[in-house]
Formats: structure tokens, C-alpha cells, sequence
């Protein structure tokens, strides 16, 4: 809980990241061996020809967004490797975004039920 209070806190006061996004790719590889001829490759407006007397495999690898350790008023806060029990993948942002937004709504629904009654 402190890394998420401290990432909104320094992305929201400061100018430092609290992710890094890692762009994608394409890997082109031989699909059985290990070596690779192509005879001929173009590239026209994202489109890709492969010329090849072997089977190929065409690997394509998305853009990552991954959470990185943060410094919020002078103090660090590393990834954290789990919540409540649960492991967490830094490179998940959107089911860690969900895991917060699930944390925070039960702690809002116990305050109104403890202070409502």
C-alpha cells in the first residue's frame, strides 16, 4: 500500500517516472535448427515479406509498461513482490491497477460500515 499512496503522491507532485515502458518487436527466427536464410525481406507501410526455402517462425513481441522503484520525497520505495499474499508481475500494470482499485474500495466499504453503522 505504501508504493501505491507514494507512486500517485511523485506522479502526481513531481516530474519523476513510476513506470518505464519497454518498446516492442518483431524476432524472426528459423522454426526448426538453428540457422536462418532468407533470401529476401521487405518491409512496405508495416507489412512484411518473407522469401525463404525453410519454415520460419515470426515471434511478435508488444510494448511493455512496467513499474519501476520510485523516490517520493526523498525516500525509496522499491516494486513490491506481492499484495496480501498475492505475487505481483511489475510488468502487469492494469491487474495491479485492478488489484488497487479493489483494495481501496473494500477499505472505503469497511470505513462506511464501521462509522455509518
Amino acid at each position: 500500500m505504501l508504493y501505491l499512496i507514494n507512486a500517485r503522491g511523485a506522479d502526481e507532485h513531481t516530474v519523476n517516472e513510476i513506470v518505464s515502458r519497454e518498446p516492442g518487436g518483431i524476432g524472426i527466427n528459423a522454426a526448426e535448427g538453428n540457422s536462418l536464410f532468407i533470401e529476401e525481406m521487405t518491409i512496405n507501410k508495416g507489412l512484411v515479406s518473407i522469401k525463404s526455402p525453410q519454415k520460419i517462425r515470426v515471434d511478435f513481441i508488444p510494448a511493455q509498461t512496467i513499474l519501476v522503484a520510485l523516490v517520493n520525497r526523498g525516500r525509496k520505495y522499491p516494486v513490491p513482490t506481492s499484495h496480501l499474499g498475492k505475487a505481483i508481475d511489475p510488468t502487469k500494470v492494469l491487474d495491479i491497477s485492478e488489484m488497487a482499485v479493489k483494495f481501496y474500495q473494500e477499505l472505503l466499504d469497511d470505513a462506511e460500515a464501521y462509522f455509518v453503522k
